[in-house]
């Protein structure tokens, strides 16, 4: 008989965990039956704990994504600025920042689903404890 324990921990039992997780959050109607699943099975909330953190730890990675692109984006208007002083032509440089800038919008638009899976976890959570 296998433990549990080292089961739980199997990438292909995450990978299904996190499905069954992601179907709950995307189809409120499964709601009903997850959470009688999840409160009779005692590995339920160390699970959903885990999902917890693995998406806080990719949120955690996105945010500092953003920083570097904050840095990046701070350099090259520093060097706009100087090339503008001396009246050379920026505009490739200005295309990159249009990039950097686009590419911040999309990791922000994925924090921003990242919090509202976390949020619907937390919710999880306090439903099963009940």
């Amino acid at each position: 008989m296998k433990d549990d324990s080292s089961s739980a921990s199997s990438p292909s039992l995450r990978e299904e965990w996190s499905l069954l997780v992601h179907s709950f959050l995307e189809d409120p109607e499964k709601k009903t039956q997850i959470l009688k699943q999840l409160k009779s099975d005692s590995l339920g909330s160390d699970r959903l704990k885990n999902l917890k953190r693995d998406l806080s730890q990719r949120r955690k990675k996105l945010n500092q994504s953003i920083e570097i692109i904050k840095a990046q984006i701070e350099q090259i208007t520093v060097v706009v600025e100087n090339l503008a002083l001396v009246g050379s032509d920026a505009s490739g440089l200005q295309a990159q920042i249009e990039e950097l800038n686009r590419e911040g919008s999309e990791i922000s638009e994925e924090i921003t689903k990242l919090d509202a899976e976390i949020k619907k976890i937390r919710e999880i959570q306090e439903q099963v404890v009940l």
